[in-house]
């Protein structure tokens, strides 16, 4: 696990063997509301725009 603290978030990257990209990350907000913003959405996206499912439904990395 690796992790960064930007702007008072903290975010833990879970890595997976064989993937390039974090398999799982969680984001610490302090004395956050469980109310969704542009912010959150933003970085959801980030995490998940490197993965997809294939044809059988199993999880793949995109090489983007």
């Amino acid at each position: 696990m690796k992790q960064k603290v930007t702007n008072n978030l903290t975010f833990s990257y879970y890595q997976k063997n064989g993937y390039r990209h974090p398999f799982v990350q969680t984001v610490l907000i302090p004395n956050a509301h469980h109310i969704p913003h542009d912010c959150n959405a933003e970085i959801a996206w980030d995490f998940l725009k490197h993965f997809a499912r294939d044809k059988q439904g199993q999880i793949v990395e995109i090489n983007n």
